[in-house]
């Protein structure tokens, strides 16, 4: 092989690993470290709405938040999720500042040190008590033992997996892409108290 060609596939080489790169970031939302999302769940949201008060819940076209009953700083968002996605689900964000490039960091909870998976247990177990949440105790256990910052829990092929933030899919297609950071306001109660 020449010199020619050797420079040439060094560039393609650097070009694609670039690429990938990007692709990647792609796939992670920007406060990605502050959330959980649990998907594939049979939610009554209509049911939901008949229990919130303004006080209680925050109510958008999308999707509705409640304060975890878990820790009350924490927002669990319950509903269609992404407007561009058909994401029927929850998601549990943790409060978070924005740096200088409108970046989330760390404001009063730590997600590395955030017990998620308790998190996950007692919310789940909340929504089943309401009514507003169809589910087994089983997979509430299952669930809640995956349950870690930075991903998404769906049901596929018969068992709970962990993929990427913004991915989501499992008949052996994956779809990831970018996603706004959520834009709602922590209620003032906790619900059913």
């Amino acid at each position: 092989m020449n010199i020619r060609n050797k420079i040439f596939i060094l560039v393609l080489a650097i070009f694609l690993s670039l690429s990938l790169v990007k692709i990647a970031l792609a796939c992670m939302t920007k406060d990605s470290k502050f959330i959980l999302n649990i998907g594939h769940l049979h939610l009554d949201t209509e049911k939901l709405k008949q229990l919130c008060t303004l006080e209680k819940c925050t109510i958008s076209r999308d999707y509705i938040t409640i304060k975890s009953h878990y820790d009350e700083r924490v927002a669990v968002i319950i509903g269609k999720i992404f407007r561009d996605r058909d994401f029927q689900g929850i998601t549990v964000r943790l409060p978070y500042n924005l740096n200088e490039e409108n970046y989330p960091i760390v404001s009063e909870i730590n997600p590395e040190k955030y017990n998620w998976k308790e998190s996950a247990a007692k919310d789940l177990n909340f929504l089943k008590e309401i009514g507003i949440l169809e589910i087994t105790n089983s997979n509430i256990e299952k669930i809640s033992n995956l349950a870690t910052n930075d991903k998404s829990i769906f049901y596929c092929k018969n068992r709970w997996e962990l993929w990427d933030t913004s991915c989501t899919d499992c008949d052996g297609c994956t779809r990831c892409g970018g996603a706004p950071v959520l834009a709602t306001s922590l209620p003032i109660e906790i619900l059913g108290e």
